[in-house]
């Protein structure tokens, strides 16, 4: 049994000791912690390799049911979240828009320029309300839970929020502040020109 998974075990049993859980999670929880108990106590290699594939499955049986666990999910509040970002890829490729106008070969260089841009502001609008939102709901808790999980597989959710709170990406984009401000009121002036054009279409 590697690390990750000793640590993600140890992290489950210490919730259990500050958390009000349910009859069913708290059972579950003193199962794996017997089991933890047993596979660190074992004396040869066979007991141990023995112990630690039964604690294994189950501190990733219970790890993995949390999406269906209303009681015990440390990153139930991020729901909406999850929800948001499936909603933003299309057909499983395409992320934040990106690729929407790939597949065109678009002639017209303003057209093609102006499409860049929104496509670039959008992208980087989105990642501002997914900064905030993960911000708001972040705390040194869900930090050393991210921490213990990252590395367990089949973590879409605890991917997405690591990939958030990364510390390069989050200074990239704070470096980049003072340009995305001057790109959004570029786009509002394109936005603004779309507008006036429309107005005068229709006789306004």
């Amino acid at each position: 049994m590697n690390d990750e998974i000793i640590n993600l075990g140890r992290m489950i049993i210490k919730e259990n000791d500050v958390n009000e859980y349910d009859m069913l999670n708290k059972w579950m929880i003193n199962y794996i912690a017997e089991k933890m108990t047993v596979y660190e106590n074992a004396k040869t290699f066979e007991e141990k390799t023995e112990a630690g594939e039964i604690c294994r499955d189950a501190i990733l049986t219970f790890w993995k049911n949390r999406h269906n666990n209303m009681a015990f999910n440390p990153f139930g509040d991020f729901k909406e979240l999850y929800i948001a970002i499936r909603r933003l890829i299309s057909n499983n490729e395409i992320t934040y828009f990106d690729g929407f106008f790939d597949d065109y070969d678009i002639e017209h260089v303003e057209l093609s320029r102006e499409i860049k841009i929104i496509k670039r502001c959008t992208n980087k609008l989105i990642k501002g309300i997914l900064f905030k939102y993960v911000d708001e709901l972040m705390d040194e808790n869900l930090l050393e839970w991210i921490g213990v999980s990252k590395k367990i597989k089949d973590n879409e959710d605890v991917e997405i929020l690591n990939d958030i709170m990364n510390s390069e990406v989050r200074g990239l984009y704070d470096q980049a502040i003072d340009k995305e401000i001057a790109e959004l009121q570029l786009i509002r002036d394109l936005y603004d020109d779309l507008a006036k054009e429309l107005r005068e279409l229709n006789g306004y």
